[in-house]
């Protein structure tokens, strides 16, 4: 039917200039140009690379102070003449995780003409932040460990000093600390 229109097949009442060869071939461009409009992207949408993003770790109270604690007491109750161990560690925080994200942001411009003098201008902006995603599992880019800020060690043999500085040094060194946030005391059952 569109191609008999074209040719300039059965001609029908109306308008004079839409059956001309000329008409038909304005209106087929005109249509064609105003669905190009409808269908062209008016916004440049550019993801930018994937960036880190901070996320800290919530453990209940005490939790890595608790997990650190025992680990400690285990180890330093190794040492020879050390006797009971217990240990109390003190975070400045619980540490943190950094996954990788994808960032998207979205931005549309459109103005229209609606009558001489008067046009009417819309910008529309989105950002979507996306957890990077691989195997099932966020990308972890990098974990930080807790801070420690001292260690409270009570061992029964720590009244003899080559103990108590064995034990110092171990607890300074497992947890990369200065000494001078190591208190290493005498328990109950020293000699």
């Amino acid at each position: 039917m569109l191609e008999e229109w074209i040719r300039g097949g059965k001609q029908s009442t109306g308008l004079s200039w839409f059956q001309s060869k000329k008409g038909k071939t304005v209106l087929v461009i005109v249509v064609s140009v105003g669905l190009l409009a409808i269908l062209w992207p008016v916004g440049q949408i550019t993801p930018p690379p994937a960036a880190p993003v901070s996320v800290a770790v919530e453990t209940g109270q005490g939790g890595k102070s608790q997990q650190i604690g025992a680990q400690l007491e285990h180890i330093l109750s190794q040492i020879d003449g050390a006797g009971t161990v217990q240990v109390d560690v003190m975070l400045a925080s619980e540490g943190s995780r950094e996954y990788a994200h994808n960032t998207r942001e979205e931005k549309r411009d459109t103005s229209e003409q609606q009558t001489p003098g008067l046009s009417k201008r819309v910008v529309e902006q989105s950002t979507s932040l996306d957890l990077a995603v691989s195997a099932g599992s966020p990308l972890l880019v990098e974990e930080k460990t807790p801070e420690v800020l001292g260690v409270l060690v009570v061992a029964a043999g720590a009244s003899n000093v080559a103990v108590k500085e064995q034990l110092s040094s171990a607890t300074a060194t497992l947890l990369n600390i200065p000494l001078h946030r190591v208190m290493v005391v005498a328990g109950k059952g020293g000699r």
